[in-house]
C-alpha cells in the first residue's frame, strides 16, 4: 500500500503596527491559517506597538516567524509606498522552507472547513506554477459572485526550474500587476510624493487558470474606528491620484476610493448576505475588541441572534466623507464608473444602505436624513 506524501504548505503575509492601525483582522488571519498550513512567515515593516505580543497570546499554534523588512511611507498615517507589498512579499517567499506558499494580505481570514483538504487538493497540481482561490465573495445583481484573486505558489516547482516569482510591474504593458510575474529585474523610480528613489520588481506574466475552492474573507476596514477609517481613506485617495504607474497616472482613483469607502459601510453585511454567521476566529475578535466607535462592527446581538446594524453611523460617515471630497473640484473626472457627479453617487450609496435596512433592522427603524443634509 502506497503512503501519500503530502506537500508542506507555508503562508506569507505582511504587517506593520496592525494593532494600533486598526487592522485587527490580522489576529484572526494568523489564527485561522495556522490551522491549515505548516509554517507562516510574517514580514514586519517596522512595528513599534505591541502587535506581536498580543499575537503570541492570541494564537494557540505558534508556527509563525517574524522577519523584518522595513517599509517606507507615503505619509504620516502609515500608508506604504507603491510596490512595497510586492517587495516584502518576495522577501517572505524567499524565507519559506515549504513546498507551496499561500500569499494573502494580513486581513484575509480563511474558512478552515473549506481548506481542511488543501494538501489533498495540491497533490493534483504538481506541474502548476500557482493556483488561484477566492479572495472574497460579493453580491452583484442579487447574485453571489466569486472574486478570484489570491494565490498558492508552487515553490517546489519554481525552485527546481530556477524561476523567481513575485509581483510588480508587468513589463509587457508597463503597469502594476495583480497576478504573479516571472521576475526579471529590480527597477527604480523617483517617488513623485517625496522625491525619494524607490524599488520595483518587474517581469513578464506567469499564467495559470486553475482555481481551487477555498473560501476567505477580507476584514481590512472591519475593525476601524471612525477616525482611523477617515484618515485611511483620505490617504488612500491621495495615493491613487498621485501614484506612479509606469508613464501613466492612475485613472480610476475615484472609483477605487469609493469602492473602499463602501467597504466601510457594507462589510458588516457579509455574514448576513450569505446566511452564515461569522466564523469562529472572527467571533473571538468581536468578543474581545468590540467598540461602539468602530465602523465595521456596528451591531449588537439581538434576542433572535440577528445582527443589528447601525446604519445611521455608517451613512453619516459616508456623507461626511463626501463633504471632504467635495473640496476637490478635480474629482469630477474620476466618476466615469457611475456616470454621476460625486454628490449623486454618494447619496446613492446612502440610499443603498437605506434600501437594505429592512432585512436586518426593525420595520419601524428609519434613517434620520436630517443628520446628513445640514
Amino acid at each position: 500500500m502506497l503512503i501519500k506524501e503530502y506537500p508542506s504548505i507555508g503562508l506569507v503575509t505582511t504587517s506593520t503596527n496592525s494593532l494600533s492601525r486598526g487592522y485587527l483582522g490580522f489576529f484572526a488571519c494568523i489564527d485561522s491559517w495556522s490551522k491549515v498550513v505548516d509554517e507562516i512567515v510574517i514580514v514586519d515593516g517596522g512595528t513599534t506597538d505591541t502587535t506581536y505580543e498580543v499575537l503570541d497570546q492570541w494564537c494557540e499554534r505558534h508556527i509563525y516567524r517574524i522577519v523584518s523588512d522595513p517599509v517606507t511611507y507615503w505619509n504620516l498615517h502609515g500608508c506604504w509606498h507603491l510596490g512595497q507589498w510586492d517587495i516584502n512579499t518576495k522577501y517572505g517567499l524567499d524565507k519559506l522552507n515549504t513546498d507551496w506558499a499561500v500569499v494573502v494580505p494580513a486581513d484575509t481570514v480563511v474558512d478552515v472547513d473549506s481548506a481542511k483538504n488543501l494538501k489533498e487538493i495540491l497533490l493534483n497540481f504538481p506541474n502548476e506554477y500557482y493556483l488561484k482561490f477566492n479572495r472574497k465573495r460579493f453580491s452583484l445583481n442579487d447574485q453571489i459572485q466569486p472574486d478570484v484573486k489570491w494565490y498558492i505558489i508552487n515553490l517546489k516547482k519554481l525552485r527546481s526550474e530556477n524561476i523567481e516569482i513575485g509581483w510588480g510591474i508587468d513589463s509587457t504593458v508597463n503597469t502594476l500587476s495583480d497576478y504573479p510575474l516571472i521576475l526579471k529585474k529590480v527597477s527604480r523610480f523617483i517617488d513623485p510624493i517625496n522625491n525619494i528613489q524607490k524599488s520595483f520588481y518587474s517581469g513578464i506574466p506567469l499564467i495559470s487558470n486553475q482555481v481551487i475552492p477555498i473560501i476567505t474573507w477580507s476584514y481590512g476596514f472591519y475593525f476601524f474606528r471612525i477616525d482611523q477609517a477617515l484618515n485611511h481613506l483620505k490617504d488612500f485617495y491621495s495615493i491613487y491620484v498621485l501614484r506612479y504607474m509606469g508613464n501613466k497616472p492612475q485613472n480610476n482613483s475615484w472609483f477605487m476610493t469609493r469602492e473602499n469607502l463602501l467597504k466601510c459601510s457594507t462589510h458588516v453585511l457579509r455574514s448576513n448576505e450569505f446566511k452564515k454567521p461569522h466564523i469562529h476566529e472572527i467571533k473571538r475578535l468581536l468578543d474581545v475588541f468590540y467598540s461602539n466607535e468602530m465602523i465595521g462592527i456596528m451591531f449588537r446581538e439581538r434576542s433572535n441572534n440577528n445582527l443589528y446594524v447601525n446604519f445611521d453611523k455608517a451613512s453619516k460617515y459616508i456623507y461626511n466623507f463626501y463633504l471632504w471630497v467635495k473640496k476637490f473640484p478635480y474629482l469630477n473626472k474620476y466618476h466615469e464608473w457611475y456616470e454621476l457627479n460625486s454628490e449623486a453617487a454618494t447619496i446613492l450609496d446612502i440610499k443603498r444602505i437605506y434600501k437594505l435596512q429592512d432585512e436586518f433592522l426593525p420595520l419601524d427603524y428609519k434613517i434620520n436624513w436630517s443628520l446628513y443634509e445640514k
